[in-house]
């Protein structure tokens, strides 16, 4: 990873302002090596398919089947980013400050060196040219183009492989207030967007995209000349598409906060923080069969009797995994602090967050993202988090140096956290789940939390979808156990000379041996004859956190 970076900045004081400005440029090349999977370079399989055991099929040298690439990549992901930014800081009033700024964005998409990674378009792709695909699922030889759809910048694909609008322009206002002029009290808000760059992680899939992502497979031959294989039918392709507009992510931000001063010691604040992100990246299968009638898919899916690629919007390829700048996200959170610094041996501080977290998950259905917006994965509403360290009395009277290696010197220190679990979505696990992802909720019943180790969640309410349907339930519907923990340690050091200290420490890490559990068995299986759900162990917790830990540590420095 090659970065190129030029900056500068300066600074102006005139009066009651203060002004900055600045600007950075940043030229990026990275060359990845992204075939090393040792398989496509070479990989053979033995089945046993000459003689029935693999292990003699390999001492013999016939493999069941050979694949390699049939062209090694080395991309370049390269890009060019300029931000530039101009503020001031004013101080209006002896009690009033105010900041005032905007910043430049030009982030362009990355783009690839050469010609030689392929993006799916919808729009280049011709139906009349469209291989046809067998009931079984394989491709009629020599019929239609294989590669239909496929551009790359040498076909009319933008050089940085995706269409969209680099510059924009992002405020940042803020004040500062002090409502009594002393120094006790501080009123502050603010609010900025800003806009951010892709790193690439939506484009790196597109090496794999053939023709040049091709993989040669043939089958029943010899390990001292592949050729002699049997090539197998022709398949549809699975590729990784990014969308023709494709808008910069961003992120607005905002708070208030207020703070007090009670001693010279000893602080505290509240405030509410928000922060929005919209066009972040998600993707979806643009080539997801459409609705059939008033099925939301062909019910043959579920069965089996249907093949997937025989149904597809674009004929000759199965999951078409289309990266789009459609995601959002969003948090709000009320968050108190105190802070009481070290006085009289205590040094303490102790944090609570009550908040809330959305975002869009992966689309069970691609033509319906909107029902997946629900809790956000990482949403904890209640986070209490406390810390201290306290200096033990000393026993000064005790003169002797045994009795002050002993006794004086000592500090306590720990971290008490307790934490709302994260929530978690059901799946759907029956044999034949179509294109359906989670279950229903059934009639007249609502999702209930049993919170056992057994039994977590009540599995009962929920049914499969029929044949042919979506299951309706929402994800990240309910919520998984907290965390509740409290590490401590004991330590001092012992002076011995001027040069050589004594060290020892004594940790121990969930004191309280308390059980804070994480794993969880979230797959429904179904029901039975009687309507229970299918006891496939769903709803018992299956790992935890760390129990607790003693941990004795000596050390000597000089």
């Amino acid at each position: 990873h090659n970065i190129l970076e030029a900056a500068d900045n300066f600074s102006w004081i005139i009066g009651a302002h203060s002004f900055k400005a600045g600007a950075i440029y940043e030229h990026s090349v990275t060359p990845v090596g992204a075939q090393v999977d040792p398989g496509t370079q070479g990989g053979f399989s033995f089945t046993g398919y000459s003689t029935g055991n693999p292990m003699a099929d390999f001492l013999l040298g016939n493999f069941q089947q050979y694949s390699q690439l049939e062209t090694s990549l080395m991309p370049s992901y390269n890009y060019n980013h300029f931000e530039a930014y101009a503020q001031d800081t004013w101080k209006a009033t002896r009690k009033l400050t105010l900041n005032l700024g905007v910043r430049y964005f030009d982030i362009p998409h990355l783009y690839v060196a050469g010609s030689i990674l392929y993006n799916f378009v919808p729009s280049a792709f011709d139906p009349a040219k469209a291989v046809t695909v067998n009931p079984d699922g394989t491709i009629a030889p020599g019929t239609g183009n294989r590669y239909n759809g496929l551009v790359n910048p040498a076909g009319g694909l933008p050089t940085d492989l995706v269409q969209n609008t680099a510059i924009r322009f992002g405020p940042r206002l803020g004040f500062s207030y002090d409502p009594t002029g002393q120094g006790r009290w501080a009123i502050r808000a603010g609010y900025g967007m800003g806009w951010y760059r892709v790193q690439g992680n939506d484009s790196y899939g597109l090496v794999g995209n053939p023709p040049n992502g091709n993989i040669g497979i043939v089958y029943n031959g010899p390990i001292d000349n592949p050729s002699l294989g049997a090539a197998g039918a022709l398949s549809p392709f699975s590729v990784v598409s990014l969308a023709e507009h494709y808008p910069s992510p961003v992120v607005q931000s905002w708070s208030l906060d207020i703070q007090h001063q009670f001693a010279s010691k000893t602080a505290a604040s509240i405030g509410f923080v928000g922060t929005l992100g919209t066009h972040t990246d998600t993707s979806r299968n643009i080539n997801q069969p459409l609705p059939d009638g008033a099925y939301d898919f062909n019910p043959g899916l579920n069965n089996g009797s249907v093949i997937l690629s025989t149904i597809v919007p674009y004929a000759g390829y199965t999951n078409i995994s289309q990266h789009v700048e459609e995601g959002a996200a969003s948090y709000s959170g009320l968050q108190a602090h105190a802070q009481h610094q070290m006085s009289r041996g205590l040094m303490a501080e102790v944090s609570y967050t009550f908040s809330k977290a959305m975002a869009t998950a992966s689309p069970q259905n691609a033509y319906n993202p909107n029902a997946e917006r629900s809790l956000a994965s990482w949403d904890r509403p209640n986070m209490l988090i406390a810390n201290y360290v306290y200096e033990l009395p000393s026993f000064a009277a005790h003169r002797g140096f045994l009795e002050r290696a002993v006794l004086d010197g000592w500090q306590w220190t720990g971290i008490v956290q307790f934490q709302s679990g994260n929530p978690f979505t059901v799946g759907l696990g029956t044999p034949t789940p179509g294109l359906a992802t989670r279950p229903n909720l059934q009639s007249g019943m609502h999702e209930k939390l049993v919170k056992s180790v057994t039994q977590w969640f009540d599995p009962n309410v929920y049914t499969a979808p029929a044949a042919g349907y979506f299951g309706t339930l929402r994800p990240y519907s309910l919520r998984g156990p907290g965390i509740v923990d409290w590490d401590t340690a004991l330590f001092k050091s012992i002076k011995l000379t001027e040069r050589l200290t004594y060290l020892i420490r004594c940790d121990a890490f969930n004191v309280l041996n308390h059980p804070s559990w994480s794993g969880l068995n979230t797959s429904f299986a179904g029901t039975n004859a009687s309507g229970q759900a299918i006891d496939n162990g769903i709803g018992q917790i299956t790992s935890a956190h760390d129990p607790r830990i003693l941990q004795l540590n000596m050390k000597l420095e000089f």
